[in-house]
Formats: structure tokens, C-alpha cells, sequence
């Protein structure tokens, strides 16, 4: 009889986690609708956050455990109320807050009367003014509420992305450019010669003409 001997406990924790993700993953696609439950996808949410950890060397127990919590940084930042809210969006979303309050740092410094005043982009996210259109409001609506009142348009914005924002690359793409939630990391957003890469060519710090998902994932990820 042959027996398989563990050399290490990291390869026997990456196997079973490996195997889960699978076959949860299988479960949930051939499962008919009315079987994905919340506590379904809590526990493939749970598998996905066990399986980047290992492959980063950290604990996999210890990130679960910490998953759907804000790090103690951000309680200086904003208010506890704001926090809690920012939490069960993001908890809701199947998101991690913590990369929700990146991206908001990122594009506004959490200051929910951001303006850009080349764009009109406004708040914690910089709604565009046809964004704001498109949820049903305006930019100098959102101007006018409180920031806890402007979180409702945040959530709003990003609940059509459920259930997707599993990194922090797929989150920041969801505000920045939606096309590219999902994709590789190699994905390319925008190239030279375009408006749309003019108007973010900081991302692009190799300067090679092209800003990639991985380029934008970078310096948010500095935020964290």
C-alpha cells in the first residue's frame, strides 16, 4: 500500500483548500438557483480568502477569521458610524471593506464634497454627472447629503457587481473602469492616444503606454 507522506503543512492546507474551491465552485454553478444561499456563498467567500492567504505565506485560519472586519487604521479616519456602514456594504457586496475604504481614500481622501473640477466627478467614489444621472440623482444632489447619506449611492452604484468584487483589483475596476471586473491582471484598461488614458496616465509607471489592471491594483492597494 502506498502511503502519501505530507513533507510540509502548507502543501497538504493548499491541496485541501485548492480542492474545496473546486468543488464548491462546481456545486454552486450546477445547483439550480433557488440553492445559492447567503450561507453558500459565505462558505465559497471563506474557501476564496483561505486560498489567497496560503498562497501569500499568511494563516489561513487567522484571515477568515479576520475577513468582512475593517483594520483598526481606519477608526481615526472616519467616524463609527460611517465605518459600520462602509462594513455591511461591503459584507453585503461580498467584498472586503477594507479595499471599499481604499478605493473611497484613493479617489477622494474620504471626503465625501470631492470635486474634480476637470471632470465634475463628486463624493467618496467621484460619480461621474451621467453616473449620478443614472442612479437617480445628480452630482449636486450628492453635493448636498451628509457622507452617510452618500454611502446609500455608493452601495447603489456597486450592488450590480455582487458577488464579483473578490479582489481588490475587481472592486477599484468596478468604479474605474467596469469592463475590466473579472478580468486577468494583465488586462489592459487604456493605451496611449486615448482620452481615457490621458486622463489616468499616472497609473502607467513603467511608462510602456499602457495602463493594466495590475498598474491600477498597485497604487490603491498603497491605500490598504
Amino acid at each position: 500500500m502506498t502511503v502519501y507522506k505530507i513533507k510540509h503543512r502548507d502543501e497538504f492546507d493548499f491541496r485541501l483548500v485548492t480542492w474545496g474551491v473546486v468543488a464548491l465552485t462546481g456545486a454552486y454553478i450546477l445547483v439550480p438557483p433557488v440553492l445559492r444561499s447567503e450561507p453558500v456563498q459565505k462558505t465559497i467567500n471563506a474557501v476564496g480568502v483561505a486560498a489567497s492567504a496560503i498562497s501569500s505565506g499568511q494563516n489561513p485560519i487567522t484571515a477568515i477569521a479576520n475577513s468582512g472586519k475593517l483594520e483598526p487604521k481606519w477608526s481615526s479616519k472616519k467616524s463609527p458610524e460611517f465605518l459600520q456602514k462602509v462594513t455591511k456594504i461591503a459584507n453585503e457586496l461580498g467584498g472586503d471593506p477594507n479595499h471599499l475604504m481604499a478605493i473611497m481614500h484613493f479617489e477622494s481622501k474620504l471626503n465625501h464634497q470631492a470635486i474634480n473640477p476637470l471632470s465634475n466627478a463628486t463624493g467618496l467614489i467621484q460619480f461621474m454627472p451621467f453616473t449620478a444621472r443614472r442612479l437617480g440623482t445628480s452630482t449636486s444632489a450628492l453635493l448636498a447629503m451628509t457622507e452617510i447619506q452618500q454611502l446609500d449611492y455608493v452601495r447603489k452604484y456597486l450592488i450590480p457587481y455582487k458577488g464579483k468584487l473578490n479582489t481588490l483589483g475587481d472592486f477599484y475596476c468596478s468604479v474605474l473602469w467596469p469592463a475590466c471586473v473579472g478580468s486577468s491582471e494583465s488586462y489592459v484598461l487604456f493605451r496611449v492616444g486615448t482620452i481615457q488614458y490621458r486622463q489616468n496616465n499616472g497609473f502607467d509607471r513603467n511608462r510602456d503606454g499602457v495602463i493594466t489592471k495590475s498598474e491600477i491594483t498597485a497604487l490603491v492597494s498603497e491605500r490598504l
